[in-house]
């Protein structure tokens, strides 16, 4: 018996098939990687806006804290630490974080007041750092959260606001700023707090 052979007529589509298979599943690896390595920035990202967000809110509760004299070593607020409380615009500089008393007509209700325009967040004098009060501090974050604490004199009935008037300077509006791990992953909250009449 003779064993025919047919040489000639092997092309290699074996080897051009299984390269294709092969071109295929790298394709496949490639993207699920790269799907994970998305989704593990994501959650990262997602992770370090919250430890932000956490930050600032611990923030708020120092400047809450300050204001009722709740704080470690709380500074003696007062309306004449804020400023005179016929200041129309509002300043923080050279104020450690208290803002001018600011006085508003009845546009408070539709046209919240703007946030001084001197804030700076990386400046001592301008703003509050958290724990510079409590003694607390913060882990896992870039840098530690800032605050400024607003007092607004709003006359609270309605009606026009007669300057001077400062048992109507009783509105306290807090507005902090935290960062993450990363130093770009900013969080920025605001909180209004009504408290008692100060004479």
């Amino acid at each position: 018996m003779r064993h025919l052979t047919y040489r000639h007529k092997q092309q290699g589509a074996v080897l051009i098939v299984s390269l294709l298979f092969l071109v295929i599943l790298t394709m496949l690896g490639i993207t699920a990687m790269t799907g994970t390595t998305f989704e593990e920035r994501m959650a990262g990202n997602a992770r370090d806006a919250a430890i932000a967000h956490y930050a600032a809110e611990a923030a708020l509760r120092e400047a809450r804290d300050e204001i009722l004299l709740l704080a470690k070593n709380g500074r003696d607020i007062h309306v004449s630490v804020f400023g005179t409380a016929d200041t129309a615009t509002g300043t923080c500089a050279g104020r450690a974080g208290l803002c001018n008393s600011r006085v508003h007509s009845n546009d408070w209700k539709t046209v919240p007041p703007e946030i001084p325009a001197d804030v700076d967040w990386t400046s001592d004098t301008s703003t509050a750092k958290y724990g510079k009060t409590s003694g607390r501090a913060l882990p896992s974050v870039s840098k530690a959260p800032r605050y400024i604490s607003e007092l607004l004199c709003i006359y609270l009935q309605g009606g026009e606001f007669a300057r001077g008037q400062l048992d109507a300077c009783r509105i306290y509006r807090f507005t902090a700023v935290g960062w993450g791990k990363n130093p770009n992953t900013q969080v920025t909250v605001q909180e209004v707090y009504i408290g008692e009449e100060i004479k």
